[in-house]
């Protein structure tokens, strides 16, 4: 059991957990400690949605919260503040494979500035690609918004 199919939003939150300098979470211990709680995640591990993700990025100490924007000026500026940030698109940016046309998808910011942005983006086949993008091409052309994840300060931090 892995996160490839229905898990790119927490795949992306193990991925800052780790950039965090923690150790690796197996994909099948992190489904296993979550399916009392999440017991559709029997049949569709990694499934959430955005309440989900957020709480999920708070019980790993990666974030306190956060909101979402579609605003890629404020999304830039939380980037740059040093808050993790997410990219949901309403349909998958275009690809080869056209099995997975309409999905919604969820990828992790490396980079970004005022026209381009550099994504890690899982695929539902386990694999995952770093793209860059140029914005103007991107962010609407993808109905893409912003999953800022509000940074915690060291006095936060979970012991």
């Amino acid at each position: 059991m892995d996160l490839d199919r229905y898990g790119a939003g927490c795949r992306c939150l193990l991925r800052i957990w780790e950039n965090m300098g923690n150790p690796m979470i197996a994909e099948h211990t992190f489904i296993a400690s979550h399916q009392v709680v999440y017991p559709e995640w029997i049949q569709y591990p990694g499934v959430a949605d955005l309440r989900r993700l957020f709480d999920l990025a708070s019980e790993l100490g990666i974030s306190s919260g956060g909101g979402v924007f579609r605003d890629y000026d404020r999304v830039l500026a939380s980037h740059r503040a040093g808050n993790p940030v997410l990219v949901r698109t309403e349909r998958e940016p275009r690809r080869a494979r056209s099995d997975e046309d309409g999905a919604e998808q969820i990828a992790l910011v490396i980079e970004m500035d005022e026209t381009r942005l550099t994504l890690w983006a899982p695929a539902s086949d386990g694999s995952a690609e770093t793209r860059s993008c140029a914005r103007s091409s991107f962010w609407d052309a993808e109905l893409a918004t912003g999953i800022v994840l509000n940074a915690l300060v060291p006095a936060e931090a979970p012991r």
